[in-house]
């Protein structure tokens, strides 16, 4: 108790330049990516990764041709499940490769 106390006064005490940052309160929000979105980009496929990165680093190319439209990544990362170690949850993202005709830094070689 204590040493909460002395710690509290410490952090009161200090100037102004050294207190610690106080949270934002504004943050902001973007519309939930939808494959109706990535569809309008020319990008068809995914690209998912295992949710396990420290010890699988499984990851799969599929084709999103069967979603719908309004199919949203992020509730659909949760439902994946890895094939090789078994974790449910993945990272799911758009298959950019596509869109490229040569490999380039950024997307600077596009169709």
């Amino acid at each position: 108790m204590l040493y909460r106390q002395a710690s509290r006064i410490a952090v009161r005490d200090l100037g102004p330049h050294l207190r610690p940052m106080a949270r934002r309160s504004h943050r902001e929000t973007f519309e939930p990516v939808t494959m109706g979105h990535i569809r309008s980009h020319g990008v068809t496929r995914l690209l998912v990764y295992c949710g396990n990165a420290v010890w699988c680093h499984h990851s799969a190319k599929i084709a999103g041709d069967f979603l719908p439209d309004e199919t949203q990544l992020i509730p659909l990362c949760e439902r994946f499940v890895c094939t090789k170690c078994g974790m449910i949850g993945a990272d799911v993202r758009p298959d950019w490769s596509q869109t490229m005709t040569t490999p380039g830094w950024g997307g600077a070689h596009r169709q």
